[in-house]
C-alpha cells in the first residue's frame, strides 16, 4: 500500500473505490477466446483473482439455470445487434453460494459499425434481487401489446384487401405493402420476444415435440409467397422430435424463410432437416445472392471478427440473420451459415434430438388442400371492432362461415340465431377480453353450451398468455400478435384437418 498523499496512493484510489462499491469491470472481444476480468469481478463470482481468465462458456456455467436464458439473450443482442444491456441475475459459485449480480454491457464498434468488443461492469447485488433490469428492453416489453395490436390488424386488413384487388397497379401496390408489413411484423415480433426475456420474463418453456408439424406449418405459410415470386419452395421433412421452445423456434424459421424469399430473385428455396451426430440439423437453403467473405465471417460459429463490412451490407439479409442468431442463443441452439457470394446461402440450426424416422418431402402440388368452406363453421371472439372485421372478412374469403362477437355470450347468441343450431368446428379467440374475461372463460363457456370440446386457436398480444393457458392445463397453442395472414390460414386449416 502506497503512502497516503503520494502519487502511487492517488493511483490506487479508483481501484479501491470500485472494490468498496462492489464493482468489477470486464472486457470481451470478438477475436479473443477468453474474457478479461478485474480482480473484483473474480471475487464477485467466487473466483481467485488472477486465476485462469474465464471463457464465455465458463462464465455462463456460473449463472443460475432460471436466469441463463435472459443472460444469453442479453449477450447475443449486444454481440449481434449492438444493443447495450443492463440486467440483474443470480449466480452459483463453485462453493455453492448463491448471490445476485448486476451486469452492464456496452457494445464497442469499429469504423464500419461492426461490434468488435463488449465493455462492461459487474456489481454486487447481494442475496436478493434489489433492482429490476433497466433500459430500452423494459420499455419495449411493457409496450408489447400496444405495438402488436396495430401490426396484427394491418396484416389482416392488407390480406383482405389483396383478395379484392385483381391485377393492375392497385394489386401491385397492395402486394408491396404486404411485403413491407411482413418485414416489419417479423422484426418487431422477434425484438419484442428478446426484450421480454431480457426484461425478466419467464424462460422459454422448453419441451419435446414433433419437428414435422412445425416444418409443415412453415411450408404452408410461405408456399404461396414463394410461388407468387416464381420460386420453387421444397420441404424435406422428417419424423424426429426435438427439444426447444415451439413459438421461438417458429419465429426463427419465419425470419430465415422470409429472408430467403425476399432476397432470392430466381431459383429455389429448400427447407429441410437431417440427423447429424445425435443432433438434428434444420436448414434453410436458397439460391440468392449469398454473403461476401466478411459477412460470412460475422455469422460463423463461434462468433469472430474477420475484416470489415459496409453498413449497406448490414441491412436486410444480415439484420434478419442477427435476430435469428440472437433467438437461437436464447434457446441454446447453434446457428451457422455457409455461403458464397452470388451463389446462395445455407443457414443451419442444430437442436437437441429425441426420436427417429424419415418422411417424404413436400412440394407445392402435394400440399394439403383446405377443407370445403361450407363444411366449416368458425366462432370468432374478438372485442376490437377493427380486428373483428379484418379477421372475419379473411375467414369468409377463405370459404368459412363465421359467427361470433366480443364475448362468449355474444358469440353463443350469434351462433344460435344465425348458424341454424350448427355446432362450431373451430373457436378463434383473443386472449384478453373486456370485464376480466379471457379465452380460458370463452373455451369453458362454449364447451359447456355445446357439450363438446371445440378445437381452439388462441391469439394474444400478451406474452404471459401462454403461461396462463399452461397453468389451466388446456394445452392450446398461443399465437402471438402480429400474425401474418398466411400463417393464420395455415394454422386454421391444420387445426380443422386434425380435429378429432
Amino acid at each position: 500500500m502506497a503512502k497516503p498523499g503520494s502519487k502511487g496512493w492517488r493511483d490506487e484510489i479508483p481501484a479501491a473505490a470500485l472494490r468498496l462499491a462492489g464493482i468489477g469491470y470486464w472486457l470481451w472481444r470478438q477475436d479473443a477466446k477468453r474474457m478479461q476480468w478485474s480482480d473484483e469481478s473474480y471475487r464477485l463470482f467466487g473466483q481467485v483473482p488472477g486465476s485462469e481468465a474465464p471463457s464465455y462458456d465458463s462464465y455462463l456455467a456460473l449463472i443460475a439455470d432460471e436466469d441463463l436464458v435472459r443472460v444469453r439473450a442479453a449477450w447475443a443482442s449486444t454481440r449481434d445487434l449492438g444493443i447495450d444491456f443492463d440486467l440483474t441475475y443470480e449466480i452459483v459459485t463453485a462453493a455453492g453460494d448463491r448471490r445476485f449480480v448486476r451486469s452492464r454491457g456496452e457494445a464497442k464498434r469499429d469504423s464500419s459499425g461492426a461490434v468488435i468488443a463488449i465493455l462492461g461492469i459487474h456489481q454486487d447485488g447481494g442475496t436478493s434481487p434489489n433492482g429490476a433490469d433497466t433500459g430500452t428492453n423494459q420499455i419495449l416489453a411493457a409496450a408489447a401489446h400496444d405495438m402488436r395490436q396495430p401490426l396484427h390488424s394491418l396484416n389482416l386488413l392488407l390480406a383482405a384487401l389483396a383478395g379484392r384487388a385483381e391485377g393492375g397497379e392497385i394489386a401491385a401496390l397492395v402486394n408491396s405493402a404486404q411485403i413491407s408489413a411482413d418485414g416489419v411484423s417479423g422484426t418487431v415480433e422477434a425484438i419484442l420476444g428478446i426484450s421480454a426475456m431480457r426484461a425478466g420474463g419467464a424462460p422459454p418453456p422448453m419441451a419435446e415435440f414433433d419437428i414435422a408439424e412445425l416444418l409443415d406449418h412453415s411450408y404452408d405459410q410461405f408456399a404461396g409467397q414463394a410461388a407468387n415470386k416464381g420460386l420453387e419452395f421444397r420441404l424435406v421433412s422428417c419424423a424426429h422430435k426435438v427439444r426447444s421452445d415451439r413459438i421461438l423456434l417458429q419465429r426463427v424459421l419465419d425470419i430465415l424463410i422470409t429472408n430467403a424469399i425476399r432476397h432470392t430473385e430466381k431459383g429455389r428455396i429448400l427447407l429441410g432437416c437431417r440427423r447429424h451426430k445425435g443432433m438434428l440439423r434444420i436448414g434453410v437453403l436458397d439460391s440468392g445472392p449469398g454473403l461476401d467473405e466478411h459477412m460470412l465471417a460475422r455469422f460463423s460459429a463461434p462468433p469472430r471478427h474477420d475484416g470489415t463490412y459496409s453498413k449497406e451490407n448490414w441491412r436486410g439479409y444480415a439484420f434478419g440473420l442477427s435476430i435469428a442468431q440472437t433467438l437461437c442463443a436464447a434457446l441454446g441452439h447453434e446457428m451457422s451459415v455457409s455461403a458464397k457470394h452470388e451463389m446462395g446461402a445455407a443457414v443451419w440450426l442444430k437442436l437437441a434430438l429425441a426420436g427417429a424416422g424419415e418422411r417424404a418431402g413436400k412440394s407445392p402440388d402435394t400440399a394439403p388442400k383446405p377443407p370445403p368452406g361450407d363444411e366449416a363453421v368458425i366462432i370468432l371472439v374478438e372485442d376490437d371492432p377493427e380486428l373483428y372485421f379484418a379477421t372475419s372478412q379473411l375467414l369468409i374469403d377463405w370459404g368459412y362461415r363465421v359467427f361470433g362477437g366480443g364475448s362468449a355470450r355474444e358469440a353463443i347468441e350469434d351462433c344460435a340465431a344465425n348458424a341454424g343450431g350448427r355446432r362450431p368446428d373451430l373457436l378463434l379467440s383473443d386472449f384478453k377480453l373486456p370485464n376480466g374475461e379471457t379465452a380460458v372463460d370463452v373455451i369453458a363457456a362454449l364447451d359447456r353450451h355445446f357439450d363438446h370440446k371445440i378445437p381452439t386457436i388462441v391469439v394474444s398480444g400478451d406474452p404471459s398468455a401462454a403461461q396462463d393457458i399452461a397453468v389451466e392445463g388446456l394445452g392450446f397453442e398461443i399465437l402471438q400478435k402480429p400474425i401474418r395472414a398466411a400463417k393464420l390460414r395455415a394454422i386454421v386449416r391444420h387445426t380443422l384437418e386434425n380435429a378429432g
